[in-house]
Formats: C-alpha cells, structure tokens, sequence
C-alpha cells in the first residue's frame, strides 16, 4: 500500500515538474516572438530613415529641383534622377526603376511640401510615418 502512495506523489510530482516546464518554455517562446517582431519593426525604421536621409542628401547636391505633390524630378551631376511611389515602394528612376524600400514595407503615400525654402519629405507606410526636413 506505501508503494502506491509513493508511485502516485511521483506522478504528481512529474507532471508539476512538466507543467512547469510547459508553461517556462511557453512563456520563453513568447518572449522571443515579441522580440523578434520589435527587432525586424526597428530594422525595417532604419531602412526607411537611411532611405529618407540619402534622398535629403541628393536634394541638397542637386543643380535643379521639381517638386511636385507626388514625385520629386531632381538634376545632379547633369542626370535627371525621378523619385516616385511605385507598387507601394519607393523608387528612384533614373535610366530604369531602382526600389529603394523592399516589399515587405508597404508605403501608402510619398509626398512632399515646400515653404520658406525648406523641402519637407513625407512617407506614410500601414503604422508609421517617417519625414525629413532639407534646406534648400
């Protein structure tokens, strides 16, 4: 009869023992996910921020600026550069499309607005929004 109590108190034991580990590797896995999803979140701002910061430094070396609402036509070094919104990615032209922003980041809107000789960049994607302020 003691060897049964023994042999219950041990699966007793065992599956608290596998509980706790469950909901430890649980809890562990979640954690990671959530990390994970703020780390590609914090990647994919970086890109978009480089991206911002490299077309604020062609405006400021171009020879000839256009803006428009919706796309920038820029003269540097005599070749004419197009930045535009193209299939939700933002593209640069200058013989043929270059996508600067991968697809995963889906852009809705590009614009741009100029007054008192300073050019404000404008990208709205599904959660943020990212500008850029260039003197001209």
């Amino acid at each position: 009869m003691r060897k049964g109590f023994i042999y219950i108190r041990l699966q007793i034991y065992f599956t608290l023992l596998v509980l706790v580990i469950g909901s430890a590797m649980f809890l562990a896995w979640n954690i990671w996910q959530k990390n994970l999803q703020l780390h590609t979140r914090l990647k994919e701002n970086l890109l978009v921020q480089n991206v911002l910061d490299k077309m604020a430094e062609d405006i400021l070396y171009a020879e000839k600026i256009d803006v428009q609402a919706d796309r920038l036509l820029l003269t540097k070094d005599g070749v004419d550069y197009l930045y535009f919104l193209n299939n939700q990615r933002l593209a640069r032209r200058k013989d043929a499309n270059l996508y600067l922003t991968p697809a995963k980041i889906v852009l809705h809107s590009l614009s741009f607005e100029q007054e008192n000789g300073i050019l404000r960049l404008v990208l709205s994607g599904e959660k943020q929004i990212w500008d850029r302020m260039v003197r001209l």
